[in-house]
């Protein structure tokens, strides 16, 4: 207490007096100056309305939404940093239509790669099921042959020696027709389970089909069926074993037929897709269709809805077009026929032995050697 009473002490009783004596001086001066902002050049305004898609005359508007009596001047102020661009609502409305647009086709390649994905992990799957059941077969067939075998060779053996019994031939015949339908399915269960070795070359795919036709034609399930081919003639050639491919089109085209009870019109059409990178056949019939639950399990191996059917012959489709790295798919509504779309790459011989093991029979399929197949009949 005592130290601030001796500083309030020591202050001057004139202080007041002292401050007006301190030379200051408090006035304020001002200077008119111009603050406008300078007139930008005629291609910076070109420049915005351009961007702005305001070109005059033809598509300014000057609708005032944006606050500037027109579109120019809107312009001209955003040159100068007084407005933004996105102040006009046409140029908001197209940036966000574009944006959408955009969206929108992320959206769609999304989709399209999500529903690739799950047609790969389907065939994958599909694959390794018919490797498991491949190898299941082939040892039941192999078990099986040599029983058949010993019933056929018997059961002819008294065919001939019953002569004339006729009440016993009608009863060793069925055992014989029984033998050889039991005979057929081990034949297509060794077929199914053994690994089928690829003889490739350069093959013209119309050709191939073409050829499958001719054996097919003759038939009398076909004398009631009209065939209708649309093959596209550019279609490019494809490096392909042309006698697997041949079984495959004969299981097709068979199949159809059957479907129509040998009746109806048989559609086959050929097609490049992709700029030629890959081609498409497609086998329609105008049959009864398949139900939509079997669609899933139509390529199941012994999967089958025909009375005296195997099971085998869409399941040995599959895997033939799968050795060729393509795809064999069905689209059906019931009523209304069955199409059955196989997809091969277009490839040559660089590209197929990226994907599959050097094969002794390439050596003698050089490419730019167009192959035909032979001729021969692969019905079982």
């Amino acid at each position: 207490m005592d130290f601030i009473k001796a500083q309030q002490n020591k202050r001057p009783a004139n202080g007041a007096a002292d401050i007006r004596k301190l030379p200051l001086n408090l006035k304020r001066s001002f200077a008119a100056r111009n603050v406008a902002m300078p007139d930008p050049k005629e291609a910076e305004i070109q420049a915005v309305l351009t961007q702005l898609g305001k070109t005059y005359p033809d598509r300014n508007q000057d609708c005032g939404a944006c606050g500037y009596g027109s579109c120019r001047e809107k312009a001209k102020a955003v040159v100068q940093g007084l407005a933004e661009m996105e102040m006009c609502p046409h140029y908001l409305l197209e940036r966000l239509q574009g944006l959408y647009s955009s969206l929108e086709k992320s959206h769609f390649q999304l989709k399209s790669s999500h529903e690739e994905l799950e047609r790969a992990q389907r065939q994958l799957i599909q694959t390794e099921k018919m490797a498991s059941l491949g190898q299941l077969a082939a040892g039941v067939a192999h078990e099986l042959n040599n029983p058949i075998g010993t019933i056929m060779m018997f059961s002819r053996i008294l065919q001939e020696e019953l002569g004339d019994n006729e009440k016993w031939q009608n009863d060793i015949t069925l055992v014989v027709q029984e033998a050889d339908r039991a005979a057929k399915i081990i034949k297509d269960l060794l077929s199914f389970a053994k690994e089928t070795k690829v003889k490739p070359g350069l093959v013209n795919i119309n050709t191939v089909m073409k050829e499958a036709l001719s054996l097919l034609v003759k038939q009398s399930i076909f004398h009631n069926v009209e065939v209708r081919t649309e093959l596209d003639p550019k279609l490019p050639s494809t490096f392909a074993d042309p006698d697997l491919l041949k079984q495959v089109f004969l299981n097709i085209i068979l199949n159809g037929v059957q479907a129509m009870d040998g009746k109806g019109t048989l559609t086959i059409q050929s097609r490049k897709l992709d700029k030629g990178k890959k081609i498409e056949i497609r086998v329609q019939d105008t049959g009864k269709g398949i139900p939509e639950e079997n669609l899933p399990r139509l390529f199941d191996p012994f999967f089958t809805t025909k009375e005296k059917g195997t099971g085998l012959g869409l399941a040995i489709v599959y895997s033939l077009i799968s050795k060729h790295q393509g795809t064999v798919t069905a689209e059906s509504r019931l009523g209304q026929g069955a199409t059955f779309i196989i997809t091969l790459p277009v490839l040559g011989q660089k590209e197929w032995l990226k994907n599959e093991r050097p094969l002794t029979d390439l050596k003698n399929a050089p490419e730019g050697k167009e192959h035909d197949s032979q001729g021969k009949n692969l019905i079982g």
